[in-house]
């Protein structure tokens, strides 16, 4: 077994033990590249029902890879222990700040579409946005829109902030979060509660609340707005910002 192998192998066994996969954010026009030199071992990843399917949705691991002799700041793409790919060269400076776990049993993962065209097996992956924490301060002036629905909330983050100072089984809780724009794209919004990053604004509102949030911050103050985090039947927090108030 090589060296690269046996790490490979510790860091498949470290991941096994970890408790949960985290999303890391993904630009729009994120490229898995070199696939169709690893067609085999894509295709020896599949379960069983993926084998003869066209498309089929997959969970991808990224592990840094220091040693690739093309490229020291290389990230290798892994789908159930085997190398599919690598993220492209031009957008690695993205994903090596959210390569470190934000707590030690994450994994960084990416979601993809696996498509099959003339017999051989292509990944686009999807965008994604993961709440990522801005250096906010105080609330001040309050977002003049409401009833928004915040996006890949970050259960962890939430549990972790309701547990900081919610009473004991609360299924519901109203305070004001900050916004900011996320430190690595100029267009999404990042809703914090306490400073933490909890969820993303939806694309629908991002660019209304991105004026605001540009406004706040050329007069040096955080944008605040009035948020309820509740706790759903389906067994997730969410996090949607109110109606502003009425003077």
């Amino acid at each position: 077994m090589g060296l690269f192998s046996r790490k490979v192998s510790k860091a498949v066994a470290e991941e096994r033990a970890a408790s949960f996969y985290r999303r890391v954010m993904v630009p729009e026009q994120t490229e898995i590249v070199g696939v169709a030199h690893y067609q085999d071992g894509l295709a020896a990843s599949l379960k069983r029902e993926h084998k003869r399917a066209q498309e089929a949705t997959l969970t991808l691991v990224l592990r840094a890879d220091p040693n690739n002799p093309k490229d020291p700041d290389a990230i290798a793409v892994f789908h159930r222990d085997h190398l599919v790919g690598h993220i492209a060269k031009t957008e690695t400076g993205i994903f090596h700040p959210q390569m470190a776990p934000t707590y030690p049993e994450e994994i960084p993962v990416v979601e993809a579409e696996m498509v099959v065209r003339g017999g051989r097996r292509y990944l686009r992956v999807y965008s994604f946005v993961t709440p990522i924490a801005s250096d906010v301060g105080e609330p001040g002036p309050m977002l003049t829109i409401g009833n928004i629905r915040g996006q890949n909330v970050d259960q962890h983050a939430v549990e972790q902030w309701i547990a900081g100072g919610a009473p004991v089984g609360v299924k519901s809780v109203l305070s004001v979060a900050q916004l900011a724009l996320h430190p690595y794209s100029g267009l999404d919004v990042v809703i914090h509660l306490g400073g933490v990053a909890v969820a993303v604004a939806p694309k629908g509102k991002r660019e209304a609340i991105a004026r605001e949030v540009r406004a706040a911050t050329k007069v040096d103050a955080t944008l605040g707005a009035p948020v309820r985090v509740a706790f759903t039947e389906s067994g997730v927090w969410t996090v949607t910002i109110q109606k502003p108030s009425i003077a």
